[in-house]
């Protein structure tokens, strides 16, 4: 749906519905409609946001909608950026010269060469082969010379992949005996060692001990390197670490990507080929990461070595992105919120900043829905402003306590009854049901709306 560009009273950019405000009419509120949305279908996200916006202005005409739709870091999260170059009328850095691309699937350049590299992890990983797929994506994203990469890592239970801890990944950047660091994302990638799965349900997978040697790890230090080049960021969808009780495989096993049997041997196996490659770099085998600061010190103790390296596979987000997570960090990148990067890949401070109401939505709202989602960002931006935010979800269970703690200045359901086959993973897109979020939307603007309560 085409937006409009309008000003508001202070002068701000907003963009609303052609039609929606009518000439001698008075102007209502200025209203930050922020969806947290996420899939793979770009058509059927840009659906959904406006399916939604309509919702709103034909229940108050009057009103300045401005879009801002939200990503966690999972599915959608590179089309989600794009997005904000139809959801801001104006904004100096969408110049000819600085327009944005697409430079690979699921790889958004914003700002040219050297802007920052967007990359849904998600894409990568939905084409199989562990994260080998994702490996190519940073590739092509590299290959754009761009200053700063950012890689959206989802949880396991957004996107079904068999954890590898980024040995795919490190395949891809040349990682093995007879596979030297490609510049382009072609040829044919090393094998996965053979107790590794490469996809599908995790069968067969058994102890790693043995199996990896100093030639499968050949390359590592310049496979990291090439990590290391730019200013790194993985935005983790989940702040799940990458071993442990609640670590990446026991993730998968919650989800139905494995089963309990194959999600248990995959944790030895995971954290066995972890182990091994940090006693590649620590123990000099491979030359340290350059460019920006490594986690790893130049000298350390065996008993060092396994603290630190329990340290780097314990942050939260080592573990998402089917386990690249502790790679980034290995390079010397940095593990941060993915529904917090993405806010500020797309402004959402100031432009909550310039609203007199926000309004976020979520399919389904409780406290570990509402944890790191984009719907806590809008509360956060909203709350720093005093500006007041409300939520529109399809079933809740926050307690009206806990919504006033969290910031939240109402919320209101579309149902009363929570559907248990639905989840956080769940992908919200397309056209919603007349009796989902939008018709809430359209009480909440009749409620919420002064121009139209005054009548």
């Amino acid at each position: 749906m085409a937006l409009e560009e309008v000003s508001d009273a202070r002068g701000a950019a907003v963009r609303q519905p052609p039609g929606s405000r009518r000439a001698g009419q008075d102007v209502g509120m200025r209203v930050l409609l922020a969806p947290t949305l996420s899939g793979d279908d770009a058509h059927g996200l840009a659906a959904s946001s406006a399916h939604l916006v309509d919702a709103w202005s034909g229940a108050a005409p009057h009103d300045l909608v401005d879009l801002c739709a939200l990503s966690d870091g999972g599915p959608g999260f590179a089309t989600l950026v794009a997005a904000r170059s139809d959801d801001v009328a104006s904004r100096a850095d969408l110049a000819a010269d600085h327009a944005d691309t697409w430079v690979a699937p699921g790889v958004l350049l914003v700002g040219g060469r050297g802007g920052t590299a967007y990359v849904d992890g998600s894409v990568g990983l939905r084409a199989g082969a562990g994260t080998a797929g994702l490996g190519k994506q940073l590739l092509a994203a590299l290959s754009a010379a761009p200053s700063r990469v950012v890689l959206g890592m989802p949880g396991p239970d957004q996107v079904m992949s068999v954890p590898d801890a980024g040995w795919g990944l490190l395949g891809a950047l040349g990682l093995g005996p007879t596979h030297g660091a490609r510049d382009t994302p072609a040829g044919d990638l090393p094998e996965y060692p053979a107790s590794v799965s490469r996809g599908g349900g995790g069968r067969g997978v058994s102890d790693i001990a043995g199996d990896v040697t100093a030639e499968d790890l050949g390359g590592l230090g310049a496979a990291l390197a090439r990590l290391g080049e730019v200013d790194l960021v993985g935005a983790a969808a989940r702040d799940l670490p990458l071993l442990g009780l609640h670590g990446t495989s026991a993730s998968a096993g919650e989800s139905g990507t494995l089963s309990a049997a194959d999600a248990q041997r995959l944790e030895r196996t995971v954290g066995q080929l972890a182990h091994a490659v940090w006693e590649a770099v620590v123990s000099g085998q491979s030359p340290q990461p350059t460019g920006h600061a490594s986690l790893l010190a130049p000298s350390q103790t065996a008993g060092t070595a396994t603290r630190r390296l329990r340290d780097v596979t314990g942050l939260p987000g080592a573990g998402a992105g089917a386990g690249v997570g502790w790679l980034v960090a290995l390079a010397g990148g940095r593990l941060l919120p993915g529904a917090a990067v993405h806010a500020e890949a797309v402004a959402l401070a100031p432009r909550a900043a310039a609203s007199d109401l926000v309004v976020t939505t979520l399919d389904h709202l409780d406290a570990s829905t509402f944890h790191g989602s984009g719907a806590e960002q809008a509360a956060t931006a909203a709350a720093a402003v005093g500006v007041p935010c409300v939520v529109v979800a399809g079933t809740s269970m926050m307690s009206r306590r806990e919504s006033s703690a969290a910031g939240l200045s109402a919320v209101y359901v579309a149902s009363e009854q929570p559907d248990p086959r639905r989840g956080r993973g769940d992908d919200q897109h397309g056209d919603l049901p007349d009796g989902g979020l939008a018709d809430v939307l359209r009480r909440v603007a009749r409620s919420w709306s002064p121009a139209r309560s005054a009548r």
